[in-house]
């Protein structure tokens, strides 16, 4: 899956004109932050800001709007975009907290730009290939770090050399999607280098990473790419396998278990042991359902859920830190506090849409789908729709992926990368 341009894309490049070598400098940019936001924030910061200058300079910004506002899955983003905005009006919080909020949630426009952006397959096709490329980088560094020959990023679990072990394992989790994917394409023997990548990234995941949300997202990935690839009459062959696969992995790994059995324990102590990850997410979840009990329509606004949750719970917190938050770590009740009922089902809106759009015939919309799946559920236990390097990733693949392939010129490409 190795990148390449060859002497007639760079002869095509530079017979373009200003406005054509903008925007493909504006895919490229895309595709860097794609890829380096796991490995990097300031250099996902860096690429984002040099996409959103070469769009806005191409000639063409209003023209790549227009592409993605026709399509009914960017009509539900500008949807819910347009509820964040109005709800700051009335919103609880200042009018800089309700800023700074707007502003964690740009990634949605970042998405609605590659949306009228990324309709030509061979983008779509370099955006996966670098994306996977830099995820081998990591788990060679991964595995040279575990073996203690690199040290592994600080105050981290062994072999973890991304920003965090959740985001080096939800990377590897879409990595192994993609090589999934791949090797589900080729139709020589070739697809097996495919599965062999895709095994490899699911073992770091269990044995390296230790991200509980990456657990959960490797057995979605698992899910989806094999009910795509072997159908709907097969679903109880695959939910057997899979169930199968679990047991054997859970008895194999140790950290696994210890992982699985901490949250348990955790989460019974919650009422003692409130600064525990899991006890800490419990008290999170009962006392945001309470905040949601008084507001329950629209919600106190945005931007406004770190005040209000202080202003609630601040004598409940006395000598316990952990115990104030500015996020529930659970997407639906952060949206559901600040932006309401309406908030959500606009949000869920959105999501079954894009959902929708995923199922249709298209060599990378099944990439879509893994990826919009593992998202919906690990954001039960997270924020991962906003949280910056799991949001970076998730929007530029829902607008890349999704953006729809119009075939009028001539694309130098090999077999796609694809469930099919």
């Amino acid at each position: 899956m190795s990148i390449s341009y060859g002497d007639e894309g760079v002869s095509a490049f530079k017979n373009r004109n200003w406005s054509e070598k903008c925007l493909d400098l504006t895919r490229l940019c895309a595709i860097l932050g794609a890829g380096l936001v796991s490995v990097s924030t300031a250099a996902c910061s860096v690429a984002m800001g040099g996409m959103l200058i070469s769009w806005l300079v191409s000639g063409k910004a209003l023209e790549i709007l227009g592409c993605a506002i026709r399509q009914r899955v960017g009509q539900a983003l500008c949807a819910f975009m347009l509820l964040l905005v109005i709800d700051t009006i009335y919103s609880e919080a200042s009018f800089s907290q309700s800023l700074d909020s707007l502003w964690s949630w740009r990634k949605l426009f970042y998405g609605f730009i590659l949306l009228g952006l990324f309709s030509e397959m061979r983008w779509k096709k370099r955006f996966i290939e670098f994306f996977v490329l830099i995820s081998l980088i990591g788990l060679v560094a991964s595995l040279v770090s575990w073996l203690g020959w690199i040290p592994a990023f600080p105050f981290d679990y062994p072999g973890v050399v991304f920003t965090n072990h959740t985001t080096q394992g939800m990377t590897f989790a879409v990595a192994a999607l993609c090589c999934l994917a791949w090797g589900g394409e080729i139709q020589t023997d070739q697809r097996r280098w495919g599965y062999a990548l895709a095994a490899l990234f699911a073992l770091n995941i269990i044995f390296t990473s230790m991200a509980r949300s990456a657990y959960i997202g490797l057995l979605v990935v698992f899910w989806v790419w094999f009910a795509r690839r072997y159908g709907k009459k097969n679903y109880i062959r695959v939910a057997i396998a899979i169930g199968v696969g679990v047991i054997l992995v859970f008895s194999l790994s140790s950290g696994l278990r210890q992982r699985v059995n901490q949250v348990a324990e955790e989460a019974r102590a919650y009422q003692t042991d409130r600064e525990s990850a899991a006890g800490a997410r419990v008290n999170y979840y009962k006392n945001t359902l309470q905040m949601i009990a008084e507001r329950p329509w629209f919600g106190f606004g945005t931007g406004s859920f770190g005040k209000e949750y202080k202003d609630h719970f601040e004598a409940l917190a006395q000598g316990c830190p952990n115990c104030l938050t500015k996020d529930p770590h659970n997407q639906y009740l952060f949206i559901l506090t600040e932006n309401g009922i309406v908030g959500l089902l606009v949000f869920l809106l959105f999501l079954g849409v894009s959902f929708r759009q995923s199922r249709q015939p298209g060599p990378y919309t099944g990439i879509l789908q893994g990826v919009l799946c593992v998202w919906c559920l690990t954001s039960l236990f997270s924020s991962h729709f906003r949280t910056f390097p799991e949001s970076h990733v998730f929007w530029l693949f829902w607008g890349a992926m999704l953006a729809p392939v119009v075939l009028d010129r001539p694309v130098i490409e090999t077999s796609p990368v694809a469930l099919s």
